[in-house]
């Protein structure tokens, strides 16, 4: 006789193997909305977003520097 579909060889397998149950997480805090955001809040967010792209495209911009260092007269 053929095994029934989905089992597997060694036991412990078959339909619904594996189903636990997850574990409870704890809350996570949620943060406070009501608080307002302030200019110098948004140019450090700005500042911030900027200093990743640059790390970022650090490593391209410097295969492009030096392939077109080697195609200039």
């Amino acid at each position: 006789m053929l095994p029934r579909r989905g089992a597997r060889r060694g036991g412990r397998g078959g339909r619904g193997a594996r189903h636990i149950q997850p574990e409870e997480q704890p809350a996570v805090q949620a943060a406070n909305l009501t608080t307002a955001i302030t200019q110098v809040d948004l140019t450090a967010m700005e500042k911030r977003c900027q200093d990743m792209l640059r790390d970022a495209l650090a490593p391209f911009h410097a295969t492009q520097q030096t392939s077109t260092a080697f195609f200039q007269p």
